[in-house]
């Protein structure tokens, strides 16, 4: 079950759940958007026994991007890392408890890593019946109504950061989607920090199959440029 971590002002948005073929918004969100400990251990042990969901509202955002890669390779050159100074604090300072200290710490910043990947890899973005999920690496989804979302459309150039932009292209990857929200929303990050967000910058596999998708939930005005 998938929870969302985004707000608006002026009205209650809820969240998405995906149950097989049908997605749909539910009331209840929540505002952490740190992966939990329980979710690091799930996705990050497990995560890779399991295969990716199928559907055609389920669109992918990591095969085109270096994130698998990138991924597997900091695993290893971590683990290399973690064994040769674990060795070396030993053989320096005799104190075991540093050693193992220092090498649980980074075993679980490696394990963190590897489940953003799994998160990424089976939480695909989602064109549900009431509105837009977009995956969060490290929390929860961002689920935004169609009736929030005024155009959509690909890029060429991935959008520079700037105020009132959300990039959640996924690490090692580039925004090749842009989508424009008809009025302002917000999510609390850390908690205590309210980000306030106009644009949605996302990376997709498919882009054409996602915008085609997209529009068909909106208004016809925004479906016109489609057809042209």
């Amino acid at each position: 079950m998938w929870t969302s971590c985004v707000r608006t002002r002026g009205d209650n948005v809820p969240g998405l759940r995906e149950r097989k073929d049908t997605t749909t918004f539910r009331p209840g969100t929540t505002d952490n958007t740190i992966m939990s400990l329980p979710d690091t251990l799930l996705y990050g042990l497990f995560g890779w026994r399991r295969q990716p969901p199928q559907g055609p509202h389920l669109y992918s955002t990591h095969r085109k991007t270096l994130f698998g890669a990138m991924t597997a390779g900091l695993v290893a050159v971590g683990l290399m890392e973690a064994m040769a100074v674990h060795v070396l604090i030993v053989v320096l300072t005799e104190d075991d408890w540093v050693a193992w200290a220092l090498t649980g710490l980074t075993l679980y910043g490696l394990l963190f890593l590897g489940a953003m990947y799994n998160k990424v890899r089976l939480n695909p973005l989602a064109v549900a019946v009431d509105g837009l999920l977009v995956p969060n690496p490290i929390g929860r989804p961002i689920a935004i109504p169609w009736t929030r979302i005024a155009a959509v459309e690909q890029v060429a150039v991935a959008p520079a950061r700037a105020p009132g932009l959300l990039l959640a292209a996924v690490p090692f990857g580039t925004a090749n989607v842009l989508v424009t929200l008809a009025q302002p929303m917000e999510r609390k990050v850390a908690w205590v920090v309210v980000e306030r967000f106009e644009r949605v910058g996302l990376s997709v596999d498919d882009p054409a199959g996602f915008i085609a998708a997209v529009r068909s939930h909106l208004p016809t005005a925004e479906q016109a440029p489609q057809a042209g």
